[in-house]
C-alpha cells in the first residue's frame, strides 16, 4: 500500500515537467510561429530594438525595458514562461503613454492602445538560452500595429 502511494506522489510531482527538453521548445517554437501567423494581413509589423525608437505613421514608439521570464532553451521548467515589454508611445505630438505588452508561451499576448492604433506583441528575440547571455543592444521585438476600432 506504501508502494502506491509513493507511486502516485512520484507521478504527481512530475506532472509539470512533461517530456524531454527538446520537445518543450519544439513545443514553444511552434506557440511562437501560430501566434506569428495570425492576422498577418491585418496591420503591419514592425522590428524595433531594445532601446530604440522608431515611427509608424504618426506614432514614435520606444523600446524602453523588457522581462524575460521564458524558460530558456536546454533547461526543463515546470512554466513556459513569459516576456514584456515596456513602451513609450506618443502619437502626433501628444503626451507620451508608457505601456506594457506581455507574451506568454501558452496564451499568446497581451494588447495595448495607444490614440487611433492598437499593438500586439508578436515575439521578442532572441529566445533565452542556458548557454548565452545575449546584449541589451541584441534584443528585438515584433510589434504588431493596427489602426483601433472606433
Amino acid at each position: 500500500m506504501k508502494t502506491i502511494w509513493i507511486i502516485l506522489l512520484c507521478v504527481l510531482m512530475s506532472a509539470g515537467c512533461y517530456g524531454s527538453p527538446a520537445n518543450q521548445n519544439a513545443d514553444k517554437r511552434e506557440a511562437i510561429a501560430a501566434t506569428s501567423a495570425v492576422d498577418q494581413d491585418e496591420g503591419d509589423i514592425i522590428s524595433i530594438s531594445l532601446d530604440e525608437t522608431v515611427n509608424y505613421d504618426d506614432l514614435e514608439i520606444r523600446w524602453l525595458e523588457m522581462m524575460d521570464s521564458r524558460c530558456p532553451t536546454g533547461v526543463q521548467c515546470v512554466w513556459a514562461g513569459e516576456v514584456k515589454v515596456i513602451l513609450e508611445a506618443t502619437e502626433g505630438g501628444n503626451e507620451p503613454v508608457e505601456l506594457q505588452l506581455t507574451w506568454q508561451v501558452r496564451r499568446g499576448s497581451t494588447k495595448a492602445t495607444v490614440g487611433g492604433y492598437e499593438m500586439e506583441l508578436m515575439d521578442v528575440k532572441p529566445f533565452p538560452s542556458q548557454k548565452v547571455k545575449p546584449h541589451r543592444s541584441d534584443h528585438v521585438a515584433e510589434i504588431k500595429i493596427t489602426r483601433a476600432e472606433q
